[in-house]
Formats: C-alpha cells, sequence, structure tokens
C-alpha cells in the first residue's frame, strides 16, 4: 500500500511541475475530485438525516417507523469548488415538510 501511495504521489507532482496543460489538467482533476467528495458527504449526510427522522433506514422496516421516503430531487449546493448537485430526499406523510440542517445552513 505503501509503495502504491508514493507512486502515486510522484505522479500528481510529475503532472503538477510538467507544462502548463498538465498542470492546468491536474488541477481540474482536484477540483473534480473535491466536487465528488463533497457530494459523497453531503448525500450521506442527508441520508443520516432523513433516517433519523424516519426511524429506519433505506429499505429497512420497522414497527417505529413514523413516515415513508417518497421520492427524491435534486439540488444544488454551494462549496469551496463551485456548486454540486445532490439528492435531496422528499419524506411523506409527516405533519411538516422535511428541511435538512444541512440544507438550511
Amino acid at each position: 500500500m505503501a509503495y502504491h501511495l508514493r507512486h502515486a504521489a510522484e505522479w500528481v507532482i510529475r503532472l503538477g511541475d510538467g507544462t502548463e496543460e498538465s498542470h492546468a489538467r491536474m488541477g481540474d482533476a482536484l477540483e473534480e475530485l473535491a466536487r465528488y467528495g463533497t457530494k459523497l458527504v453531503v448525500t450521506s449526510y442527508l441520508h443520516a438525516e432523513v433516517a433519523a427522522l424516519l426511524g429506519a433506514g433505506r429499505y429497512e422496516r420497522t414497527a417505529t417507523r413514523k413516515w415513508q421516503r417518497n421520492w427524491t430531487r435534486k439540488r444544488k449546493v454551494s462549496c469551496g469548488v463551485g456548486a454540486v448537485e445532490v439528492e435531496y430526499q422528499k419524506v411523506s406523510e409527516s405533519e411538516e415538510p422535511f428541511e435538512s440542517r444541512i440544507l438550511r445552513a
């Protein structure tokens, strides 16, 4: 594993220190990686929020389950490298519409 990490790190340095084109491509790739990571983290947090509200995870059947996940919609979230589109879950049969704490912030 250490070999692979070292090898990948050497290539990141080579590509970043090469031509202007390779430097630009490496910057674009790192920005895309940051957007993808942000999307994963925000989406998993949204799923955790809904699971806590419902009292059950996705595809889980429990006696304490309060409401249902109905469908998802997409929403853009701003982050340090631009906007990221995440899936925002809708909860049906609840008294009030579900509002995520993270998307309100």
